[in-house]
């Protein structure tokens, strides 16, 4: 959608649509605030079970966490728009829809720090949680490789035993988070430089007005195509690390129509029950 109005000169195109551009705007707007609560979630748990190897998570604890964060940012965003206080606007310098605050509400200078700054403690706070487990994780895992190095006297562990099965995990979460915090640490300084121009200057600014690139590329490099670019990379990570995940989809048995199992499975049983003895049936016949 964003490069069909990029292509079109920048004009709203498919974006006319209210529909589409609200949508836009909603989803868009909270998906990144869930994304990098869920990735902070995600790697704080693997660095307590790293750091605190004999606890375990709180699996009720975390998914009540991501319940509660994602029913207040839905909650604040609708109470926002069913109030009239917010509306969808297309701009054609950042080629997207986002919410505005009403400039016509009496309260809107207020209302307009509010939400920017909420969205800045939203967006800094799980990412600066992100980048302090994603470093505690590494100096974990690094920490277990020299003490394992320095006691080891046998054969190297296989690479199917649980120890090794989990610092791979470990390992692989910590690649997730860190290309994360590669492409999500811009939309933060972005968002830092927005409200130092907003309370500090007029908008464009000395920030914004510096390049034509900050003014015109800024926001739709870090909010659609970092996140984007974001999205594409982590299928390559997870083929790359996880060979489960790998072998389905280089397999061409999954791409099959599965045949019915229950005459195998009956056929099995037939054959394991004799009289009124029960016998082992041959391998083959059970597969």
């Amino acid at each position: 959608v964003v490069g069909i109005s990029f292509v079109n000169h920048r004009r709203p195109t498919l974006f006319n649509s209210h529909v589409l551009c609200f949508g836009w705007a909603f989803t868009y707007h909270n998906i990144q605030k869930l994304s990098v609560f869920l990735i902070a979630t995600l790697s704080l748990s693997r660095t307590f079970m790293l750091v605190f190897p004999l606890c375990r998570v709180n699996k009720r604890a975390v998914l009540w966490s991501v319940g509660v964060f994602v029913t207040f940012i839905l909650s604040y965003e609708t109470l926002l728009t069913a109030l009239g206080w917010q509306h969808p606007v297309y701009n054609s310098d950042d080629v997207y829809c986002y919410m505005e605050i009403s400039e016509t509400h009496p309260h809107y200078i207020h209302i307009n720090r509010l939400d920017n700054t909420s969205y800045l403690i939203l967006l800094a706070l799980p990412l600066l949680i992100v980048i302090v487990s994603c470093v505690v994780s590494t100096a974990c895992i690094m920490r277990l490789d020299v003490a394992t190095a320095t006691t080891a006297t046998g054969p190297p562990p296989s690479n199917t035993s649980p120890a090794q099965m989990r610092r791979r995990a470990s390992i692989t979460i910590v690649i997730l988070t860190g290309v994360y915090i590669v492409f999500n640490l811009p939309l933060l300084l972005n968002y830092i430089f927005w409200n130092v121009t907003t309370e500090v200057y007029t908008y464009p600014g000395p920030i914004y007005g510096s390049h034509p690139i900050m003014y015109f590329y800024a926001w739709n490099f870090t909010e659609v195509l970092s996140m984007s670019l974001n999205a594409a990379l982590n299928p390559v990570v997870l083929l790359s690390r996880v060979r489960n995940f790998r072998a389905f989809i280089v397999s061409k048995d999954y791409r099959a129509a599965p045949q019915s199992a229950a005459p195998r499975i009956s056929a099995a049983r037939n054959m394991c029950t004799l009289g009124q003895g029960v016998v082992t049936a041959p391998r083959s016949a059970m597969i």
